[in-house]
């Protein structure tokens, strides 16, 4: 991440290295002088033949508030340093309140002046990115955390934001970081919970204070899928009157998006039509990213030949992961296949489920080794890497990247070993892909709103509609809908041999596609709405429900009425205007044409 770029942190006086060089002289000191204090005392006292440890000892301790007895007869060496080093003990110690004092009101007066400022709330490796950044975009940001790390406190208060050690998830300490003069907060604690009261003392503080600046837009991490998307669907339409915006957002989502559209990819370099071989996703590790990963490929699994995904995945808790998948997504076995094997990664039986699929040439096969223990996923990478060196088949393996291996992979690694694993999951691109601000892909999934928003309307659409209002008060399943629509835009444009390239690429565009390629990407659109409606919990009825959450759409294509199709005709024929509000335009690839 930064560790790189950034010069040394100075040697200043607010700096964690000084306080912790202050700290050691104050312990050196203190030592010293309890040692030779005591053993100068039991000197002194025998030049007159009485000679007590207990005595010696409490004379000692004596000094260290300035108090010593009368010495008639010539102190010896060891005494008289002992004395020097009680003093500059409660020197050092008095320095060290001092500079305390002054760093708290000096950060006091900082805070007080700030405005606009983002807050963020936990300072780990994601909260250090987000600092950086943000600090790169010449934004102002309050840094809240009850034990930073040295070395990160030192990073970001060389960037300039302000660090402030205190309890975030207390009122008195949001006040005191100006939450009410805030644009934005980020509660990036590991903890679900702590980053919830984070959000509920922020709105609380707002609703008391009598003046707050505009409105501030809160994200709060959460590491649990499903009360995530409970709580998304709560608050997300709704903007409370004390100005608060909350957005819930789990860091693994977006780099699961991120692999399976562009990385990996799902569906390699694409499948067309007259591709007969299965797409095949295995899993070995069935934690966050795990399901993450299973759950988005359900969504965007969806090719051109009209074969279902497959989805395997090898974990020591699979049945009960399958239960708890399941239980949130009960009809996902209707879009996909979707197989648990209940067995740990480094068993034999593994090992010939994994060689099994490997050699299979009727799939076109992507493994995602996900398990939490970074060394243990990278030795089963390095253990598969023989099955893959006479297939076709990629291999992903998650790694956060403060453990080096990341970077270890990235600059010394074998080309061999390099080009056939993609690293992936690294916090150091947290606050790339984790929508924290207008990402282009938020963007894309507005312009995509915008469009359809337009083409309904132009056709006498009804127009208390949710599905028609404005992006910022749109309920959070059609925002998700949208990102979705965006995503399988490019597993859309490899199905026909094409691509999104940067705008600047040298390539010539394509201004148009040919009939029948329109009406496969349409097809494609609908399979996909279709999945994506039945993982939300939507089913089939005779007409539209929203509360019911019945559409009687959710049928084959070719049961569809002409006016049905022509939306998904207008959605893929919109596929370049769209990609060019980004910077990007369509293209042939060069190995379509060769």
């Amino acid at each position: 991440m930064h560790n790189q770029n950034t010069a040394a942190p100075e040697f200043g006086s607010n700096s964690p290295r000084f306080k912790s060089f202050l700290q050691l002289l104050v312990v050196i000191s203190f030592l010293g002088a309890l040692i030779f204090g005591t053993w100068g005392f039991i000197q002194y006292d025998k030049q007159v033949g009485e000679v007590s440890f207990r005595n010696a000892l409490y004379h000692t301790a004596q000094m260290f508030v300035m108090h010593s007895p009368h010495f008639a007869r010539p102190v010896p060496w060891t005494l008289e340093l002992g004395r020097w080093l009680a003093a500059t003990t409660i020197l050092l110690t008095v320095i060290g309140v001092a500079r305390r004092i002054f760093h708290e009101e000096r950060t006091t007066l900082k805070l007080r002046r700030v405005r606009g400022h983002t807050l963020v709330c936990g300072l780990g490796r994601k909260g250090a990115a987000v600092v950086e950044r943000l600090r790169r975009q010449q934004q102002a940001v309050v840094v809240i955390d009850k034990a930073p790390p040295p070395d990160l406190e030192t990073f970001c208060r060389d960037c300039g934001a302000v660090v402030l050690t205190a309890d975030a998830a207390r009122a008195d300490t949001l006040l005191k970081a100006g939450v009410e003069h805030a644009c934005a907060l980020l509660a990036l604690c590991p903890d679900d919970a702590t980053n919830c009261e984070i959000a509920a003392q922020a709105c609380q503080v707002r609703r008391k204070a009598k003046r707050v600046a505009g409105a501030l837009c809160c994200h709060v991490q959460l590491t649990d899928p499903d009360l995530r998307s409970a709580l998304q669907k709560v608050f997300a339409p709704q903007r409370a009157a004390n100005g608060v915006k909350v957005h819930f957002f789990d860091p693994c989502d977006p780099e699961a998006r991120e692999l399976l559209i562009h990385e990996l990819p799902l569906d390699h370099d694409g499948v067309t039509a007259k591709e007969t071989r299965q797409v095949h996703l295995v899993i070995l590790g069935f934690g966050r990213m795990g399901r993450n990963l299973a759950v988005r490929a359900a969504q965007l699994g969806h090719f051109a030949n009209n074969t279902r995904l497959r989805v395997s995945v090898i974990d020591r808790r699979a049945e009960a992961n399958r239960a708890a998948l399941l239980f949130r997504y009960p009809r996902i076995s209707e879009v996909c296949d979707l197989e648990f094997y209940q067995l740990e990664a480094v068993s034999p039986e593994a090992r010939a489920l994994l060689e099994g699929w490997c050699a299979d040439r009727a799939r076109i096969t992507s493994v995602a080794v996900c398990f939490d223990h970074e060394e243990r996923a990278f030795e089963i990478a390095v253990q598969l890497l023989p099955l893959l060196q006479t297939c076709d088949v990629r291999l992903a393996l998650r790694l956060a990247g403060q453990s080096g291996l990341a970077r270890l992979l990235e600059a010394s690694a074998p080309p061999e070993l390099a080009r056939r694993i993609r690293p992936f999951g690294m916090e150091d691109r947290f606050c790339q892909l984790a929508g924290l601000g207008e990402e282009a892909s938020e963007q894309f999934a507005r312009d995509i709103h915008q469009a359809y928003v337009k083409m309904r309307l132009s056709a006498a659409a009804a127009h208390n509609d949710p599905a028609l209002l404005p992006w910022d008060d749109l309920p959070e399943d059609f925002r998700e809908s949208n990102r979705q629509q965006a995503d399988h835009i490019f597993i859309k444009l490899r199905a026909i041999g094409c691509e999104a390239v940067s705008a600047s690429d040298k390539k010539p565009a394509v201004t148009e596609l040919a009939s029948a390629e329109m009406e496969l990407l349409a097809e494609m659109e609908h399979r996909r709405w279709v999945a994506e409606r039945l993982l939300a919990g939507w089913t089939y009825g005779p007409k539209k429900d929203l509360e019911r959450r019945e559409n009687p759409n959710l049928v084959p294509w070719v049961e569809l009425t002409e006016e049905i199709r022509n939306y998904d005709r207008d959605t893929v024929g919109k596929i370049s205007t769209l990609l060019e509000s980004v910077g990007k335009k369509v293209c042939r690839r060069v190995a379509a044409s060769a």
